[in-house]
């Protein structure tokens, strides 16, 4: 007998997604009949299923059916909105430098307002060094694609309100070229975050306060794949909501406004970028998070002067695998490289705050 359910998409593949159902949280593989698949079904998507046939194999349960319809509907998905941490106000008399352009100044506006960091769903553990994104990234940059979805629908699966895979997926459709299914994935990921932020938030998301970064870079995608795909009216209004929502413009949105503005196409393929942090921006333009100076930054949000201080800090502190200068120094020749630092630039850290100071720092507390 047939039956009518709901599941929420957690893997698109060629023949069969995996899904949850929505009734009793159930993982099953769908086998859609191949006259009610379009292909645009994306992850994230609550999918209503006809089932005509159920079966268990090797463990996994399996449905075929017919796709009566696909859309993201946020209160269906079983989890909850992503979280958001008030960090004190963005105040622009105290973050503005005259170098900043008056195009982003306009944009952003003259008010004070309330800054925030949205929290991020992953599945590592947070007290070790496991990072699922970056060896999904280091699989997809050395050919292995399929390896590399599978750890992001890992995530998905996880939680999937895990902004941060549907940004990736998107950075790796575009990277293929298929910029459709990019923007899918990416308008997904925005659409989480909006349903995270509520109806009339007028905060700002810094991208200096790193968990913020995959609803900015979904934001991001989402712009680019727009104006790629012959829609820069719409581009233009996604780019300006950047701009208010991180006014430091971390990933030079202010270029590609004025490139829209000039009437100009997009000039670049993906074919030109090695790696998603080239189209999602890491080393762009913005307000360090060091100084306050407005300069090129890392993907720390550093200029080049307070990365190099970090880096010396680090060295000081003998954080030897986080250091940049210290990779590849033998164990036996560290010392002595954290001498001649020392001997430099002297031996009081200059970014970070030291061991003592973060203790009396914890017993103030």
């Amino acid at each position: 007998m047939e039956q009518t359910i709901q599941l929420i998409a957690l893997a698109v593949k060629s023949r069969e997604i995996r899904a949850r159902r929505v009734d009793n949280q159930e993982i099953v593989i769908l086998r859609p009949d191949s006259s009610s698949w379009d292909g645009t079904e994306t992850e994230g998507e609550t999918l209503t299923v006809v089932v005509s046939k159920e079966w268990k194999q090797k463990g996994e349960r399996y449905l075929s059916g017919k796709i009566l319809e696909h859309r993201l509907n946020c209160e269906r998905l079983g989890t909850k909105p992503l979280a958001l941490e008030r960090f004190g106000d963005w105040i622009p008399e105290e973050r503005w430098r005259d170098e900043v352009d008056e195009s982003v100044r306009h944009l952003a506006g003259n008010e004070t307002r309330p800054e925030f960091e949205m929290a991020q769903r992953l599945p590592d553990d947070p007290h070790s060094e496991d990072d699922s994104i970056g060896r999904s990234v280091d699989h997809f940059n050395a050919g292995r694609s399929g390896r590399a979805r599978g750890i992001l629908w890992q995530c998905l699966e996880h939680d999937i309100a895990c902004l941060d895979a549907h940004a990736h997926l998107g950075n790796f459709a575009s990277t293929e070229g298929d910029w459709q299914r990019a923007k899918r994935h990416w308008e997904i990921g925005v659409r989480l975050g909006d349903w995270s932020l509520g109806e009339n938030f007028d905060g700002v998301l810094s991208w200096a306060l790193v968990n913020n970064r995959p609803f900015l870079r979904c934001l991001h995608g989402l712009g680019l794949a727009t104006w790629r795909l012959g829609q820069p009216d719409e581009a233009r209004k996604i780019f300006e909501r950047m701009i208010r929502l991180n006014p430091s413009d971390n990933q030079g949105v202010r270029a590609l406004l004025a490139a829209i503005a000039a009437g100009e196409e997009p000039d670049w393929d993906e074919e030109e970028f090695d790696s998603d942090e080239e189209i999602f921006g890491s080393a762009m333009e913005g307000e360090c998070y060091g100084c306050d100076k407005y300069s090129s930054l890392n993907d720390l949000s550093l200029c080049d002067d307070c990365a190099a201080k970090m880096d010396r800090d680090l060295i000081r502190m003998r954080d030897w695998d986080y250091s940049s200068l210290a990779f590849g120094v033998p164990e036996d020749r560290r010392e002595a490289l954290r001498d001649f630092i020392i001997s430099k630039h002297g031996p009081h850290n200059e970014l970070l705050a030291s061991d003592d100071e973060r203790r009396r720092y914890e017993r103030k507390k």
